[in-house]
């Protein structure tokens, strides 16, 4: 009657046999139920000893007879116990990567300063220097373009347009300065000075007189 039955399918039926009753069974009780639910008479003390291994059965003994018993509500505190403790250990492990990947990539960058011989507070300062560069460009275009609106303007009180350039002109030669001092602390860290006039423009530029 067990046949084509599978291992899955006899501890879900000893189970089922077991919490169905709500009852406390003996051995010999056990061994004759077992049989009418599909498991042969052959597997019920394997299938049983499973169920204890794993806790879902619980095997007692008194007076030297050994009783059975599995009440319901029992397997689903298990399984929510289990999965609580999966999601506790998924959640550890999933720690345990980002920290293994964040060391490794922060192992990664600091070979990469040490292969382009500079170290963590140089390439700290390098990263503020292009930040500053970034802005200095960017108010340089700036005081530029305005100079030029300046010069197109007409209609305007002379004395006023002049009193006007002298600041845009003086706020363009301070960007300048700015720009020449990176140059020297770039090449001074060593770096290419053709490399360097070719990334901020340097060697193209002059001070507005």
């Amino acid at each position: 009657m067990g046949k084509g039955v599978s291992a899955a399918e006899k501890r879900q039926k000893m189970i089922d046999m077991f919490q169905a009753e709500s009852a406390v069974f003996t051995k010999k009780e056990v061994e004759k139920l077992a049989p009418r639910t599909g498991i042969v008479s052959g597997a019920v003390e394997a299938v049983l000893r499973e169920l204890i291994n794993d806790d879902i059965v619980h095997e007692g003994k008194l007076s030297g007879t050994l009783f059975y018993w599995s009440f319901p509500g029992e397997v689903a505190m298990k399984k929510r116990a289990e999965l609580a403790s999966f999601q506790a250990k998924a959640g550890q492990l999933e720690q345990q990567a980002r920290s293994r990947f964040a060391k490794s990539l922060l192992a990664q960058i600091e070979q990469m300063r040490k292969a382009a011989g500079q170290s963590a507070s140089e390439a700290a300062e390098l990263n503020e220097q292009e930040g500053l560069l970034t802005s200095i460009m960017a108010a340089e275009t700036e005081a530029r373009e305005n100079i030029e609106k300046e010069k197109k303007k007409s209609g305007q009180n002379m004395h006023a347009r002049k009193r006007d350039l002298k600041v845009l002109k003086e706020a363009a030669n301070r960007w300048t300065d700015n720009l020449f001092m990176i140059k020297s602390k770039l090449v001074e860290s060593g770096a290419d000075v053709k490399n360097v006039d070719g990334m901020l423009g340097t060697d193209r530029i002059d001070y507005i007189e």
